[in-house]
């Protein structure tokens, strides 16, 4: 037996034994050709439609297929149309969702940007205020150390003024700081009065029509500062954890005996 045979046998009819070319047409056969159909014990009423798994009669089995398969065909694409339209209207809930989201995200980003816009006009404000109490600093500080420098200047009876050979250490800074306290942090003048009365034996005012000071730093470098422009932020630097101590105690006496607002707020 050849190899050929072998494959004929799978596509013999088992009802009628008849041979076919293919296992298609063997199909074909068992459902539609009466004398077979007779054989299986299925008469004119029994072939069954591939698609509705309707028996059929032979003769109304041809036309049934026809419009059986359009409406099977019609009934799959509306399957298909069905979950394309579900997949859609999920992907739709999702982007809903994400978009409600990116809403509230906006909305939390604007309130954000509202109080770092406030904060930061309320820091140039405060900025400002400072720098004011800066220069009011500065000028009460020089004119102090001009005084000194007038006073220095009719005692020697002499335009020259003797520079100071004391060396303006951080040392010195630290010290002063140290020296610090209530009175001083009060006010401009108090903080003025300390700033002279601490480095007055470092620091000298050679010029006074023009605001200029010298002095020796610890490296024995001679600085020439117009308008303390150099030393006082060093100075409020060296003070600032001195001021920031007293404060903290001044104001916790406050709260302990309950002081009222206004006070607080005028010493503040």
């Amino acid at each position: 037996m050849n190899i050929s045979n072998i494959s004929n046998i799978s596509n013999i009819c088992n009802f009628c034994s008849k041979e076919f070319t293919n296992k298609v047409t063997l199909t074909r056969h068992q459902k539609t050709t009466k004398s077979c159909l007779e054989l299986q014990g299925k008469n004119e009423n029994n072939i069954e439609c591939e698609n509705c798994k309707k028996l059929l009669a032979i003769r109304s089995y041809k036309h049934h297929k026809e419009n059986c398969d359009i409406i099977f065909k019609n009934s799959k694409k509306e399957k298909e149309d069905k979950m394309l339209l579900e997949k859609l209207q999920d992907k739709n809930k999702l982007l809903e969702k994400q978009n409600k989201k990116l809403k509230i995200d906006l909305e939390d980003c604007r309130e954000k940007t509202k109080t770092e816009i406030t904060q930061f006009k309320t820091t140039i404000l405060l900025l400002e205020k400072q720098n004011e109490k800066l220069q009011t600093i500065n000028t009460n500080v020089m004119m102090k150390l001009a005084e000194k420098t007038s006073t220095v200047n009719n005692t020697n009876n002499t335009n020259n003024v003797v520079i100071n050979t004391n060396q303006l250490t951080n040392e010195v800074l630290r010290q002063c700081a140290n020296t610090f306290h209530m009175d001083h942090a009060k006010g401009i003048n108090g903080i003025a009065k300390h700033l002279t009365t601490s480095l007055e034996e470092h620091i000298t005012c050679t010029d006074p029509s023009r605001n200029i000071f010298k002095y020796t730093n610890e490296k024995d470098e001679e600085i020439i500062d117009q308008n303390l422009e150099i030393l006082l932020p060093q100075y409020l630097t060296a003070v600032k954890d001195r001021n920031d101590f007293l404060y903290k105690e001044v104001f916790d006496y406050f709260k302990k005996n309950n002081v009222s607002l206004n006070v607080q707020t005028d010493y503040s």
